[in-house]
């Protein structure tokens, strides 16, 4: 709730109206934000930080698929991270993340999107910063996380 929070704000300050679902149950997208009554973006957020050993960031594999139905009904879809261990909000349409990207990475080639078990991997550099995290969001949002371990930079 304090990502989609984070994001509503950015939102609500570039005059988007924002719907959201009410009830407490499992949805497709969590937010649509819309402008001048013409401008829809169907927006899932993140609240996570990216991998500590990769320079990327995912989400299952599963709801990947369900965004994509989405994008194939001619929808604007956006997939929002709020990543405290980075201290910034990124993202980028689902157009263009789904985008072939190769990468070397400590001697392998990675090629995203990168499906490993069930989550599908993004790199982290197709994705826009659209906000920086204040130092109170960064701790509130490190207070729910159950880590035992620290962030390393491994761009």
């Amino acid at each position: 709730n304090l990502g989609e929070k984070i994001v509503d704000e950015y939102f609500e300050g570039q005059k988007y109206i924002i719907y959201k679902p009410i009830t407490n149950a499992p949805h497709l997208i969590d937010r649509l934000y819309v402008k001048d009554k013409k401008q829809l973006i169907f927006a899932d957020v993140k609240t996570k930080a990216k991998r500590n050993k990769y320079p990327d960031t995912g989400f299952n594999h599963k709801h990947y698929e369900e965004y994509k139905m989405l994008q194939e009904m001619g929808l604007m879809v956006w997939i929002f991270f709020v990543d405290e261990a980075e201290g910034t909000v990124y993202g980028n349409t689902l157009e263009e993340l789904s985008k072939e990207c190769i990468i070397q990475h400590n001697g392998k080639t990675i090629k995203y999107p990168w499906i490993w078990g069930e989550i599908i991997y993004f790199h982290r550099d197709i994705m826009d910063v659209i906000h920086l995290l204040s130092e109170g969001e960064v701790e509130e949002i490190k207070s729910y996380n159950t880590r035992k371990y620290e962030y390393e930079n491994c761009r």
